[in-house]
């Protein structure tokens, strides 16, 4: 709305205070929490981008390539790729989504070492502890 020359909105007499809407608290905090989302999403893509150059300067490097990390790359790409399009709609399934994603890319590395008992000492060799 546009203002005249007396200060309020034009097509009102100036008596419809009580009826203007202002903005919710729970909308607020959804922009917030939404903004903040963004920012992790962002992280957790970069992080994603460096954990697939690095799988793949190793399989360059004459290693094995390890099929669980290439499957734990692309459950990570996966889970922001869902991020993000949950982000710009409203889609809580992509949300969800994203969640499991995200858990499945984190704990399919220790999969294998939890299986076999050797979890213990592949986090010994994580922390430099031999």
């Amino acid at each position: 709305m546009r203002r005249g020359r007396s200060g309020r909105p034009e097509g009102t007499d100036g008596s419809d205070y009580a009826f203007r809407m202002t903005v919710d608290d729970k909308y607020k905090r959804a922009a917030q929490a939404r903004l903040r989302l963004q920012k992790i999403v962002a992280a957790q893509g970069s992080f994603q981008v460096f954990r697939t150059l690095w799988v793949v300067v190793m399989a360059l490097g004459e290693e094995k390539l390890d099929n669980i990390m290439v499957a734990s790359c692309a459950f990570g790409g996966a889970a922001v790729l869902m991020a993000a399009l949950g982000i710009r709609g409203s889609g809580s399934r992509s949300l969800k989504l994203y969640i499991l994603l995200t858990v499945a890319s984190i704990s399919l590395p220790f999969i294998p070492a939890v299986i076999t008992g050797q979890l213990q000492k592949k986090v010994n060799f994580w922390l430099g502890y031999q």
